[in-house]
């Protein structure tokens, strides 16, 4: 079967599917004037249905016949289109990969479960969407050990109140922050940060640095209003979650023609403009700041150059310089 027949074909059935699943039960002639085809064409549809493992059933004969679906099937939310069922894979490996370990993630394995128990069809049918879509997990952190830490800031989140932190910072020191107001938990290359307001500034905590959390129930905070704060206005002109000590300034990588062809299929900022060169590489250019850009450019090694910002060329030159020190 070509493949446009094909594609034909199964968004006729699927929507003879929601039909069935909004109405409950539905006859032949029903579904061909549904799916505006002839009555022997929903008949093999309807078969076909029930053949992939949709639990539906005949009732009567003749004309009276009338295709049922499995009512707890329906009730438990198995009417939900494709994207939607695919989008509670993708979340459910999504969270389980960094979370496992913790209440978050084993929240989908209960809600599945209970799926599975109204119909155990539905396990073989999570199994076969997660073979065709498949999440490959890069490096995890262990967030099973800070699970207190995640449901003590989910909880002062939703309840405005405010919490006392001590946190570890990257060199080793303290820092102790005794009445901070939790705005937003954000997740960001398989890592969990906390944002909050602080001593009138606002900051971004990473949740494995954080060593104690001590709820202040008592001490509540107005949550700010949309104007006043937002994690995209938070992050607006940063690369990456970390700002740095500079201000937003427009970044100049040349690339080769090596690599190019990558590098021009990615949004790499919402503010990138991509040229072409003669020589086949090109250059992208955004403004932004943060000392995320240092790593990110020496991951292209030999294949990139930094024009500008001053200060990012500098300290790529610097980076490069000291690790082939350890080789020399």
């Amino acid at each position: 079967m070509p493949s446009d027949t094909r594609t034909a074909t199964w968004s006729r059935r699927l929507g003879i599917l929601h039909a069935l699943l909004h109405r409950g039960h539905i006859t032949t002639v029903q579904a061909a004037r549904h799916a505006s085809c002839n009555r022997r064409l929903a008949l093999s549809d309807l078969e076909a249905l029930c053949a992939h493992g949709v639990p539906i059933h005949k009732e009567g004969e003749g004309r009276d016949t009338r295709w049922v679906v499995d009512d707890g099937w329906r009730q438990a939310g198995l009417g939900l289109d494709l994207p939607t069922r695919l989008a509670l894979l993708f979340g459910r490996e999504l969270v389980s990969g960094i979370m496992h370990e913790t209440r978050f993630a084993r929240a989908f394995e209960t809600f599945e479960g209970a799926l599975a128990r109204l119909n155990p069809a539905l396990d073989g049918i999570h199994k076969d969407l997660s073979r065709r879509f498949h999440v490959v997990h890069e490096a995890d952190k262990d967030y099973g050990k800070h699970q207190e830490t995640l449901e003590t800031l989910v909880t002062a989140i939703l309840g405005n109140h405010r919490v006392a932190i001590d946190y570890e910072k990257p060199d080793g020191g303290h820092r102790s922050y005794k009445a901070a107001a939790p705005y937003s938990l954000l997740l960001y290359k398989r890592t969990v940060y906390l944002v909050c307001e602080s001593h009138g500034a606002t900051r971004t905590l990473a949740i494995e640095r954080i060593r104690a959390v001590t709820p202040l129930p008592d001490a509540t905070f107005d949550y700010p209003r949309p104007s006043e704060y937002s994690p995209e206005k938070l992050l607006e002109g940063t690369f990456g979650i970390h700002r740095g000590g500079e201000s937003p300034a427009p970044v100049r990588l040349r690339f080769d023609a090596k690599v190019a062809p990558l590098v021009s299929t990615r949004r790499w900022h919402p503010t990138q403009t991509l040229t072409a060169l003669p020589d086949g590489g090109c250059e992208l250019h955004f403004t932004a700041t943060g000392r995320e850009l240092i790593p990110f450019t020496l991951g292209w090694g030999p294949n990139v150059e930094v024009l500008e910002p001053a200060w990012l060329r500098d300290a790529v030159h610097a980076e490069l310089r000291e690790a082939l020190a350890r080789y020399e």
